[in-house]
């Protein structure tokens, strides 16, 4: 539903009546969205200013959420590899702007050439790749609106610093 809300697909108008439908008949759901929803003025590419909604997840609801976007990376490394990815890696989401700028760079760059896959009628789109100052990183887009960063650090790199 959160995402359904901020979601920019070709179908929006389809994916609003059924959001607007589902709202209408879970008043709990509604006023979940409703409390936790602002409206904001927000600048996007090329300088350009746009109003948009801005939702924060209750603590308890943004863990289920990233648990269940953690288990999409799983299966995504499975179907592309065919290997079980907690056997090899752990995984850990992060943020971009949370990383060394020269970081944030390769994995920006590195982006542009990765092969990006899609799945449910391209609602969710997703990508593997190597960094060099890091290990393998995964990105998960969410109705063109969502996109979430996850590090795969193979199992016993701490045991290696040391």
């Amino acid at each position: 539903m959160v995402f359904g809300l901020v979601a920019e697909t070709p179908w929006r108008d389809d994916l609003q009546s059924s959001i607007d439908a589902t709202l209408s008949n879970n008043l709990r759901l509604q006023r979940l969205i409703d409390e936790n929803t602002r409206e904001e003025e927000i600048t996007v590419e090329g300088g350009e200013l746009r109003d948009a909604k801005i939702f924060k997840l209750p603590r308890h609801l943004n863990d289920e959420l990233l648990s269940t976007v953690e288990r999409m990376v799983k299966a995504f490394y499975f179907m592309e590899t065919g290997k079980v990815l907690v056997e090899h890696y752990e995984l850990s989401m992060f943020h971009p702007d949370a990383v060394h700028p020269e970081l944030a760079e390769e994995i920006s760059n590195s982006m542009r050439s990765a092969r990006v896959r899609s799945v449910n009628g391209g609602t969710v789109c997703y990508t593997f790749f190597n960094c060099q100052r890091s290990d393998i990183v995964s990105v998960v887009n969410l109705f063109k609106s969502v996109q979430l960063y996850f590090v795969m650090k193979e199992l016993g790199w701490r045991e290696k610093i040391v």
